[in-house]
């Protein structure tokens, strides 16, 4: 890759325009410049990969604030970041850092055990042994009209077949509509059957 770098430094040295050397070398322009300033002050040495980690981390938690959290979470070990937060914040007067930071701090020093998650209740799925045993209804409203009302659909499911046996508007809402319309959908899906 250094050689790579210090062929395109040289052409962009020799005259040719930096445009035209970083479309040839597949690169940017930027790029290109910055190899060039590291090459002229450093040497082919300047053209080798360097770490990308920034100089200084000005939000990183200091160390001595750090070690504290791990001698907290080895003192009293059913702490969790939560507990340690508000001990930190009452006892020793430090700005506590966030919850999340201080379980990053104790998973990166090992003090974290992961578990594996258990799930104590198991979804049982539940249903009638024959068909048009037991319906499921249900009725949604406040569904608008032009004419500034509002209307209810009622649905009904057979429990074991899944069949929709019923599906109804109601353009006024209200038990004595629903009741008649409920018997009158019974009677025609049942004749359907």
């Amino acid at each position: 890759m250094v050689e790579y770098r210090y062929r395109a430094v040289c052409e962009v040295l020799g005259g040719s325009p930096i445009g035209e050397v970083a479309a040839r070398f597949g690169t940017s322009r930027q790029s290109l410049d910055t190899w060039r300033n590291r090459f002229r002050q450093e040497g082919i040495a300047g053209l080798a990969d360097r770490s990308r980690r920034p100089r200084t981390s000005p939000a990183r938690v200091a160390t001595d604030v750090e070690a504290l959290i791990c001698q907290l979470r080895q003192e009293h070990p059913r702490w969790g970041a939560r507990r340690i937060s508000y001990e930190l914040a009452r006892r020793h007067d430090i700005p506590a850092p966030a919850r999340a930071t201080i379980h990053r701090i104790l998973v990166r020093n090992g003090l974290v055990n992961q578990q594996v998650q258990q799930h104590k209740r198991v979804y049982r799925r539940w249903q009638r042994q024959e068909p048009m045993h037991l319906w499921q209804l249900d009725i949604v409203g406040g569904v608008p009209l032009a004419d500034d009302r509002s209307c209810k659909l009622i649905t009904g499911i057979d429990d074991h077949s899944r069949f929709v046996v019923i599906s109804t508007v109601l353009a006024t809402p209200s038990a004595r509509e629903a009741v008649g319309r409920r018997h009158r959908g019974w009677r025609c899906r049942s004749a359907d059957r």
